[in-house]
């Protein structure tokens, strides 16, 4: 049995529960999924920009005037499961344009992928579940955001910006500033950017999570021997070392 991505509450019961029914339980990987307290920043009287370090503020702040001198900024979510999976299909462009542009296929490159998504959205739109979001300055678009809502969190899943040459034209991060204030207007009590290394997600964030993928199996002989070489391993590379070939 595989868990992908699982906090410290899920990671601390199965780990008991296994122990209980004589499962071993083998970690595969950790990864940081930074997030935006968003109920603390509310409590707090505070403007949301105040949370976040001097150099982020100071980045946000040129960003922000550079795309108010274009045109007023919006961030305008789909209000129809149809306006819903128009913006998907802008967001998968930006996006491959993008990753194409790296020399990456990019997500929407897998079919599979794509439609998965289709049926997603059109299976939990009109149950209050997901977010796809346009933004813009003016008439400028910056980027598209698509993102999900369970009990009372916004989960950012995926996006699409248009990037510029302009250093100080920063979409993702304001992009992603807008869709916090917006969270935080509708009542919202976390952004949460989910796992990976990006580093806006660290920079906008207020607090960080420690996700777990774990695998839990019975204790046959194989299992015991493979978590016993891998262990020995992960071992060696603490400490700088490995084994000879």
């Amino acid at each position: 049995l595989l868990l992908a991505g699982v906090d410290a509450t899920v990671t601390n019961a199965v780990t008991a529960l296994a122990s209980d029914h004589g499962r071993l339980v083998r970690l595969l990987n950790q990864a940081p999924a930074p997030y935006a307290d968003l109920a603390h920043v509310r409590s707090q009287n505070r403007d949301y920009l105040s949370h976040l370090s001097r150099n982020t503020r100071q980045m946000m702040r040129r960003s922000l005037r550079y795309y108010e001198n274009i045109g007023q900024l919006s961030y305008r979510c789909a209000a129809t499961l149809e306006e819903a999976l128009q913006l998907l299909e802008e967001l998968a462009r930006a996006h491959q344009a993008y990753w194409r542009g790296r020399g990456r296929p990019g997500a929407f490159a897998n079919p599979h992928f794509r439609r998965f998504h289709e049926i997603l959205i059109r299976s939990a739109f009109n149950h209050g579940h997901i977010e796809v979001a346009h933004v813009c300055a003016g008439a400028r678009t910056l980027g598209y955001l698509y993102n999900f809502l369970w009990r009372g969190g916004v989960y950012s899943y995926q996006s699409g910006f248009h990037y510029e040459e302009s250093t100080i034209a920063r979409p993702g991060y304001v992009s992603h500033y807008l869709a916090i204030l917006n969270s935080m207007e509708m009542g919202y009590n976390v952004y949460d950017f989910l796992a990976g290394n990006a580093q806006h997600k660290f920079s906008l964030a207020t607090g960080q999570n420690n996700l777990s993928w774990l695998q839990i199996s019975r204790p046959a002989l194989p299992v015991r021997l493979e978590s016993g070489i891998r262990e020995l391993v992960a071992n060696f590379r603490r400490h700088g070392v490995m084994p000879a070939k």
